[in-house]
């Protein structure tokens, strides 16, 4: 077979390009196959341009190829093509997909969904018929086996969907978090990656219903650090740790983590009477192999009502919340941003905790060292602060102070012990500035109280001077 450089398949195609015709892919001129020859040279010089290579061709030829359409996609595309055309038009328009679909569900997910004239209804059913038809050949060609496994990936990866299956992110939302595909695909055509939704869950930004009730069942709020696989402990520890109104049973999605030993809840609730330990046991499902049961079910049990279930379920409920502190660990995340924590370290901890990813039992241990250690900082703080306080107390009580004897005494006539006292009465702020203000205070009322002497004393001489006279 003869090899054919590249400048030789240029001079064809220009050769071909005077007869006026279209380059199809099953073109031949001279006996050249050149409608393949144009897609080859195409897709070589796109990968090199995407690996980042230099390519072997000359400027001279780029332009040549440029000027002669070979570089357009006036031709029928690769299937690497035909797989990214499909990809980026399943992000477009996701509720479309490839599958076998009847006509009539097609044009009403496109006039209710995706088109709001009827223009851009017939240019979307025009791009959703190439699509099927790019779709129907790859499909074909899987059959074949004659698409590589890199390619096969990219299809499920892209949620092409069909004969491709899902995408390995769908797979794990689905098996790991036991989310619909609707919704796994749902949470990723909107967030993108699952650490996205995490994000937008984390700043309490998330809105919309459906995305709230996803977050609630893959974001895990409520730890048990004995790794135990009873969600029922989960749903109690829940409940004990909120100040919902126990009418109203909805609550906004918030960013948090609650941290409990289930162990210490099995001990709480088995504090309890027969009957409220009946309850909590029936209800949640506490025995392996059981079901949680409804309180109507659980009524009919006990020989009660509803009603009194419910009434029982509420007083024990309060019971189990004095030891609250005793069975979890309160994680604070507004304090945590202000104290000396490694913050980075204890938000990648967190997250992959609530995402359930790697070594659950030893991350929630790490975690637990975290807060231990803030802890221990906080308590020392508040110690250190409550002996400035009382350093500072004994500071300003005026026997301290080293006042002159009239001050002391003036003072204590006053009942002033401590500066304090003071200072809510007056602007002064310094201890010097008001130990001047009460000396001249002292001073001014010394003076006013020698004009009063000597005001009696005139008087009293002339009292005496009328009586004489």
């Amino acid at each position: 077979m003869q090899i054919i450089n590249l400048e030789e398949k240029i001079r064809i195609f220009e050769r071909f390009a005077k007869t006026g015709e279209k380059i199809t892919l099953k073109t031949v001129f001279e006996g050249y196959p050149i409608g393949q020859w144009a897609i080859a040279t195409r897709y070589l010089i796109k990968r090199a341009e995407k690996a980042g290579k230099k390519s072997r061709i000359t400027e001279n030829q780029l332009k040549r190829l440029e000027e002669l359409g070979i570089l357009e996609k006036r031709i029928d595309s690769t299937v690497d093509e035909k797989i990214d055309s499909l990809i980026e038009w399943r992000k477009k328009y996701p509720k479309l997909d490839m599958e076998k679909k009847s006509q009539k569900k097609v044009t009403t997910i496109l006039k209710n969904e995706y088109s709001n004239s009827d223009e851009e209804y017939e240019k979307i059913k025009e791009e959703y018929n190439k699509m099927k038809k790019y779709y129907n050949y790859i499909r074909i060609r899987k059959s074949q086996g004659l698409l590589s496994e890199e390619q096969i990936l990219k299809c499920q990866d892209g949620n092409i969907h069909g004969v491709f299956g899902y995408s390995s992110q769908i797979t794990e939302l689905t098996e790991k978090y036991k989310v619909s595909r609707d919704d796994a695909e749902y949470l990723l055509t909107k967030y993108e990656t699952l650490d996205n939704f995490y994000e937008k869950y984390k700043s309490n930004t998330i809105i919309d219903d459906r995305d709230k009730k996803i977050a609630r069942i893959i974001i895990k709020n409520v730890i048990d650090m004995d790794c135990g696989f009873n969600d029922g402990y989960d749903e109690i520890y829940d409940k004990i740790t909120s100040t919902v109104n126990e009418n109203n049973s909805s609550r906004e999605l918030k960013y948090e983590l609650k941290i409990y030993s289930s162990e210490k809840l099995k001990d709480a609730i088995n504090s309890l009477n027969e009957k409220e330990k009946k309850v909590y046991t029936l209800k949640y499902g506490l025995v392996d192999g059981t079901t949680p049961q409804s309180l109507s079910s659980i009524g009919k049990s006990m020989g009660v009502t509803k009603e009194r279930v419910r009434q029982i379920e509420i007083r024990s409920l309060k019971k189990l919340r004095k030891n609250c502190n005793s069975i979890g660990i309160n994680v604070d995340f507004e304090s945590m941003e202000t104290s000396n924590t490694n913050i980075k370290k204890i938000n990648e901890l967190i997250k992959n905790i609530q995402l359930k990813k790697g070594n659950l039992k030893q991350e929630i241990e790490e975690l637990k060292i975290i807060i231990e250690k803030r802890n221990e900082y906080l308590r020392r703080n508040q110690r250190t602060e409550k002996q400035d306080n009382d350093n500072r107390t004994l500071k300003n009580e005026i026997k301290y102070l080293n006042l002159s004897n009239r001050t002391y005494n003036s003072l204590t006539r006053g009942r002033i012990k401590d500066l304090s006292e003071l200072t809510q009465k007056t602007s002064i702020k310094t201890e010097e500035q008001i130990k001047e203000d009460l000396e001249k205070r002292i001073i001014e009322q010394q003076k006013i109280i020698e004009q009063q002497e000597q005001i009696i004393k005139e008087l009293e001489n002339q009292i005496k001077g009328d009586r004489n006279g």
